[in-house]
């Protein structure tokens, strides 16, 4: 009988470890079973576990270039955090809006707030690229939303 990827018991077991390794601020030994991980399955999951990785040893551009065809909600919130850091506000806004809608207003439709990568924190970090590509009124309203979405 042969193996599907979803079949992989070991998968899991080296994600698990990375997490467990994240938690305790170990981050290169959990980049090792990230990778390991993304080796045995490369699924949109594993590349969350490395981009993670990256992020919290603040090496955006190693995050930013294994993200660039990142396709899932949480892997584009993901390249957005390090295209910000990279100054790259542009391709950071792109990642975070759904399709290939492109702002052209401060006033975007509630069926593309409903899915910007991120939910709330999108939203967020929608208005400090706003902010820092010097468009108050578009900042104000990503705020605005963000308070108006935002569920205690």
């Amino acid at each position: 009988m042969q193996q599907t990827q979803t079949q992989k018991p070991y998968d899991s077991y080296f994600s698990n470890l990375c997490v467990n390794y994240l938690t305790t601020y170990q981050y290169d030994t959990a980049l090792f079973f990230a990778e390991r991980a993304y080796y045995e399955l490369p699924t949109e999951e594993n590349l969350q576990l490395i981009s993670e990785c990256y992020i919290r040893q603040n090496k955006y551009s190693q995050s930013y270039l294994i993200l660039q065809n990142a396709r899932s909600e949480t892997n584009r919130y993901l390249l957005a955090l390090s295209c910000i850091e990279l100054n790259k506000y542009i391709e950071a806004e792109t990642a975070l809006l759904p399709g290939q809608y492109v702002p052209t207003s401060s006033n975007l439709p509630d069926s593309i707030i409903e899915n910007i990568a991120g939910g709330v924190a999108g939203l967020v970090l929608l208005g400090k690229i706003a902010e820092l590509t010097h468009r108050k009124p578009c900042a104000i309203f990503y705020y605005q939303k963000c308070l108006e979405v935002s569920v205690c």
